[in-house]
């Protein structure tokens, strides 16, 4: 039987709701053993909670950043868990990603910023008219990671040292010119989201049809850059 993947949540507890919705629909990936999920409501009675938490992210290979006005106000999320588990991703040892509950002014800024964040385009779950879809873009997100890190077993701490060299040196770059494109593709994103209100609130005609002509480069960008994704996470798979 194929080992799951361990997965960590990262969070504020005044976002627990948010948690524990995201792990409900986590379920099915955990029943088809492809990750198992930790979180620490899972420390025993008794347990040294801080040597538990820390444990548990060192093993993860996946890392879930619950991105909120809480996690950013959060001194132990920030400097505890977010400075590891981004060590861990420049290492190669672990995968990153941002889960942005909430809208929050300049998340984008701290060193998590660069990764791409889910749910698409980086919308927070409250802000889209259905949760549930932001969740289930959510869920389809991560079994995406997982199944591409256990077809590649050396985005995986605990098989890392088994590749070679020349292989190991391919993969970082090929990773760093992945995260590169995923920045940019949460630029562009960004980008595009703010012309459509811009257009929506244009009276003008010429400068409303200059908008929208902006928002169709900025399109055609993207889909390239998701094109360029696509074929990079091929070489990885």
């Amino acid at each position: 039987m194929t080992t799951p993947l361990k997965l960590f949540f990262s969070y504020s507890h005044e976002d627990e709701a948010f948690k524990n919705k995201l792990n409900k629909h986590l379920k099915m990936l955990q029943r088809l053993n492809v990750i198992s999920a930790w979180q620490d409501r899972d420390i025993s009675a008794g347990s040294e909670w801080e040597q538990e938490i820390l444990g548990n992210l060192e093993q993860a290979d996946i890392i879930l950043l619950l991105v909120s006005d809480n996690f950013l106000a959060s001194d132990y999320c920030w400097d505890k868990e977010m400075e590891r588990a981004l060590q861990r991703h420049e290492e190669g040892t672990a995968r990153v990603i941002p889960i942005i509950l909430k809208p929050v002014d300049g998340w984008y800024q701290a060193p998590f910023g660069k990764l791409q964040a889910l749910p698409k385009n980086a919308k927070p779950i409250s802000s889209w008219s259905n949760e549930d879809e932001a969740y289930t873009n959510i869920a389809a997100g991560i079994r995406k990671v997982a199944e591409n890190m256990s077809k590649n077993p050396q985005a995986t701490p605990n098989e890392t040292a088994q590749k070679s060299e020349s292989g190991s040196s391919k993969n970082r770059r090929v990773q760093r010119r992945i995260d590169e494109l995923e920045s940019q593709l949460d630029l562009v994103s960004k980008r595009i989201a703010l012309l459509k209100n811009s257009e929506a609130t244009e009276t003008r005609v010429e400068e409303k049809l200059r908008l929208q002509s902006l928002i169709e480069e900025d399109k055609k960008k993207r889909n390239e850059i998701e094109t360029e994704l696509d074929n990079l996470e091929e070489q990885l798979a």
